[in-house]
């Protein structure tokens, strides 16, 4: 190329983020990320933080979501300073008729586990006897939020690109460029675009042409977490990701940041008509056993987690639960009367708008291994002499920048507890 192709990344979040490490990384591009807030202050700072390797609803996955997991959770713990928790994780599984299975999916995708006696586990946050299998997995915890402002920052200290903060109002295109029209009122022209905005990808209109993302069919559903502030309580910290398959099928965690626990469970989910339905109130408060989805949560955990239950009714102040709003894209295929979202990335083009990607679906701990293929995918649709990844991601994991300041931290942080 004669000159270096411009790319405004939508949105700055752990996947766009790691998206524009990645493309300048490769030197062929020019980056702009632009966020509205602050990296990662939407849903990557509400996601629970499990970093884990293909085992994460381990009955639904195939073989691609697994390996891509497995790939993407070796390269980030490579990266220094990312993984919170040193020791691997416990599994725990209630029934003894899920104990052959689960061993049988850990040989058959070669993960590693290393099986204990549930009477020779020590761990002060759950009863190990209570359950007909335990294993050492290899999941760990890591900061979505604080990992996706380095990606930024190392982007930034390549000298190829620059962080926007300002909201994206519509976006315009012309025979030569997009352009972008911040709701600041400054415009920016870009030869590509990768819209990677999440719950937001569709708050964007257009006066000009129809963009490829009103084909999608999208929903947005909200979640509910719970966490403990052990600081003020006198209960030990979590040194290792707790993660439990319950007899009626329901997946439980338990995951740790340094005086956090964060809990997550599969609650029955609110279906919300846009990415703000939620508010601003009912992202973060105290726990309120009175609210129906704090309630619901806590009587899942409570069984399984002894302390929890007393922590609620003695020190129900440093007790809190959040709300992360996480779009789902409907994959054209039902369950009942849910909608199946796609179980991985997706890079969506269109004939009417060339040049304009929209890169949506996977999950935080796979966000490298996507933007890898979102990487390749413009290499080769500009004819670009390839690069070799290997290295490439070398070059990306290696620098070990200190979190920028435009990064927001998980939720959680943000609280004076």
């Amino acid at each position: 190329m004669s000159k270096k192709k411009h790319i405004a990344i939508l949105g700055g979040g752990i996947r766009g983020a790691s998206i524009a490490g990645m493309l300048t990384a490769t030197n062929y591009f020019d980056v702009s990320v632009i966020e509205r807030q602050a990296i990662a202050s939407g849903t990557t700072s509400t996601n629970h933080g499990r970093l884990h390797s293909g085992t994460w609803n381990y009955a639904e996955n195939d073989e691609n979501i697994i390996r891509r997991n497995q790939d993407s959770c070796r390269l980030l713990r490579l990266l220094p300073n990312v993984v919170g928790s040193n020791d691997t994780g416990y599994y725990f599984i209630e029934s003894p008729k899920a104990v052959e299975p689960f061993k049988q999916f850990c040989r058959q995708h070669e993960i590693p586990v290393v099986p204990h006696t549930p009477t020779d586990v020590e761990c002060n946050w759950i009863e190990p006897k209570k359950f007909s299998a335990v294993f050492d997995i290899p999941e760990f915890s890591f900061n979505s939020a604080r990992l996706a402002a380095r990606f930024v920052n190392y982007a930034e200290n390549t000298g190829r690109c620059r962080c926007v903060i300002g909201r994206a109002n519509f976006i315009d295109r012309t025979d030569a460029n997009y352009q972008i029209h911040l709701v600041s009122g400054e415009v920016i022209e870009a030869d590509i675009v990768i819209n990677a905005l999440g719950r937001w990808m569709k708050d964007l209109r257009c006066d000009k042409f129809e963009l490829p993302l009103h084909d999608q069919s999208l929903i947005w559903e909200r979640w509910r977490l719970l966490c403990v502030h052990c600081q003020y309580l006198d209960i030990p910290l979590l040194d290792r990701v707790l993660t439990i398959e319950c007899a009626n099928n329901e997946s439980l965690a338990a995951v740790p940041h340094g005086d956090w626990v964060i809990f997550g469970c599969d609650v029955p989910r609110d279906t919300l008509s846009s990415p703000e339905d939620t508010p601003t109130q009912d992202i973060w408060r105290t726990y309120n056993e009175k609210e129906k989805t704090d309630r619901q949560v806590s009587d899942l955990l409570t069984p399984y987690f002894p302390n929890l239950e007393k922590l609620i009714r003695e020190k129900p102040q440093h007790i809190f639960t959040f709300s992360g709003v996480y779009p789902t894209v409907v994959g054209g295929v039902s369950s009942g009367n849910k909608p199946v979202p796609y179980p991985v990335m997706k890079i969506h083009t269109s004939n009417d708008a060339p040049g304009y990607y929209l890169v949506f679906g996977g999950n935080a701990t796979t966000s490298l291994v996507d933007a890898s293929e979102v990487m390749h995918r413009l290499i080769s649709d500009f004819n670009l002499p390839q690069v070799n990844e290997s290295e490439l991601l070398r070059t990306v994991i290696a620098p070990s920048f200190p979190s920028t300041s435009i990064g927001a931290g998980m939720i959680w942080e943000k609280s004076k507890g």
